[in-house]
């Protein structure tokens, strides 16, 4: 699903973490997995991925990614049985203390209603909140989405099972048509809290710069490109014409090799660092449209 996928990597590309297309031949080499909100396994593919999980992957699972293609079981152990499509257009999610990072307490709106399942050996990060009725024309209300009720349903938004953090609402699908912060923020505070050691950290890169880390076995290095020149629609062509200076960004990069150098291209000078327990850390000096950081060992 194109929808699904774009979603997804809008989001991973705005919260500047790095990504790979993955399937079950690759599992190894990651450490967290995110399955789209379309039913797509195959039961062989399902089996790969819960061997990995059980050996110490991290999942993240969008609404139908863990079903099986008819939408009748979950192929994958959620921590909680698949009940069916909501009875509602839309509904709202109210997220508990553990997964509220820089999120509201009241509920906020998904602009479709996620499935309904029941939690078994899952924990419960946050409830969906059912509206009073859908808009028809024989329910009315002023608004453009009827209000929530005022106690949570017995559906959870999102369930916690071990190493697997599961979604009941699409919000990839969300995030491609509507963009709603909130739901990115949701989105990054499970990712967060199943990998808490990523590779790269970046902050203070604006949300339309991109990052992305290569590494260069051959050149024993690894070189994380750093852009930031968002692109402007004026009549029916994108323009990228502005290039203010971007200062106070800073990495950290969690490799096994010992650094002995970092430097920037293309102006190619040295940059100071640090390496405590394999994370290295470092200020990238301001830079107008790109710049690309070496560590080399």
């Amino acid at each position: 699903d194109f929808h699904a996928d774009r979603g997804v990597v809008n989001m991973l590309l705005e919260m500047h973490y790095d990504f790979v297309p993955a399937d079950e031949r690759n599992l190894e080499r990651l450490s967290t997995l995110i399955v789209p909100s379309q039913a797509c396994l195959s039961d062989a593919q399902a089996a790969a991925i819960s061997a990995w999980v059980k050996r110490g992957g991290k999942l993240l699972v969008l609404e139908a990614g863990a079903l099986d293609r008819k939408k009748t079981r979950f192929l994958l152990d959620v921590g909680a049985d698949y009940i069916g499509a909501s009875e509602y257009q839309f509904d709202y999610t109210v997220v508990k203390a553990a997964l509220g990072d820089h999120i509201v307490t009241t509920p906020f709106l998904n602009y479709q209603a996620g499935v309904r399942t029941k939690p078994t050996t899952g924990q419960v990060l946050a409830a969906i909140r059912e509206p009073y009725f859908n808009r028809t024309y024989a329910h009315y209300s002023s608004h453009a989405n009827t209000p929530y009720k005022l106690e949570d349903s017995v559906f959870p938004a999102v369930v916690r099972n071990g190493n697997v953090i599961f979604f009941a609402h699409a919000l990839d699908r969300l995030y491609y048509a509507s963009a709603v912060r909130l739901h990115r923020e949701l989105f990054k505070n499970a990712i967060d809290q199943l990998d808490a050691a990523p590779v790269l950290k970046v902050t203070g890169l604006p949300s339309s710069g991109r990052v992305s880390l290569l590494h260069q076995t051959a050149k024993r290095r690894y070189v994380a490109h750093l852009l930031y020149s968002p692109a402007l629609q004026r009549g029916d062509v994108n323009v990228i014409e502005d290039f203010p200076p971007i200062p106070g960004v800073k990495l950290e990069v969690r490799v096994p090799e010992r650094v002995t150098k970092v430097r920037s291209i293309p102006a190619n000078e040295t940059v100071a660092f640090t390496q405590n327990a394999g994370v290295l850390t470092l200020a990238v000096p301001t830079f107008t449209m790109h710049t690309g950081i070496v560590l080399e060992y």
